[in-house]
């Protein structure tokens, strides 16, 4: 099953419920919200890839409403959801409609680039080798590149111990998934994108040029960090 975010009723209800079935996604905000906040500076600019729906500038917004964000993504109609939600900052914030299997023709204002942002994207991507080589090009030296995504993860081989993670992650969540992890393993088998595993995305990270390492790890959530040296 393919993710659809061209479908206004699929990207609506996605917006509305990001943290169910994925609690690790609240840890990964609030830590990308307080690694940009701790970085940031108000001659630099913030690029973020695959912006969606806007919840990554929001966070960021309501602590740093000045900050100069480049926000990225191929779907117009996320774009939409996000101009809607991000409308009192629309001066520094600049949308971008850009395909992202076309990363090398993105042409970006001149920035001095500090920090990039990946929340939620690359696993839709093919090829996320280029993108992590743009990305890598487009940072000034010592910027920080953020990659929040989803691993893939051979549930099978390892299902007693998975299982248990995936309950106690249900139990602790405030919003309820109320599915099982039979349910869990079926939906991640079907699935129609290319996630990479942690090795893989680190190595990815290393081959384009960043020191990187994993921050934090859920099942299979992971929020990588790197930095341009």
């Amino acid at each position: 099953m393919k993710d659809n975010w061209h479908d206004p009723g699929f990207a609506s209800d996605w917006d509305k419920d990001t943290e169910r079935g994925n609690p690790a996604r609240l840890i990964h905000l609030e830590l990308i919200k307080r690694i940009v906040i701790d970085n940031y500076r108000p001659e630099n600019t913030i690029l973020d890839i695959g912006a969606g729906s806007g919840q990554v500038e929001a966070l960021i917004m309501e602590v740093l409403p000045q900050a100069n964000i480049v926000a990225v993504d191929s779907s117009e109609v996320m774009s939409v959801l996000a101009k809607r939600r991000l409308e009192n900052y629309l001066e520094t914030v600049k949308f971008i409609k850009h395909d992202l299997n076309q990363i090398n023709k993105l042409v970006l204002p001149k920035h001095d680039y500090k920090i990039a942002i990946a929340c939620q994207v690359l696993h839709e991507v093919p090829d996320k080798k280029k993108i992590i080589e743009y990305i890598f090009k487009k940072l000034s030296h010592g910027g920080i590149f953020l990659l929040a995504d989803r691993l893939k993860v051979d549930l099978d081989k390892l299902e007693p111990i998975y299982k248990t993670v995936f309950d106690w992650n249900e139990h602790k969540a405030k919003l309820k998934w109320e599915k099982s992890f039979e349910f869990y393993q079926e939906k991640i088998a079907t699935k129609d994108d290319f996630a990479v595993t942690l090795d893989e995305n680190l190595g990815i990270l290393s081959a384009a040029g960043f020191e990187a390492a994993c921050i934090h790890l859920q099942l299979d959530r992971v929020l990588i960090g790197g930095v341009k040296k």
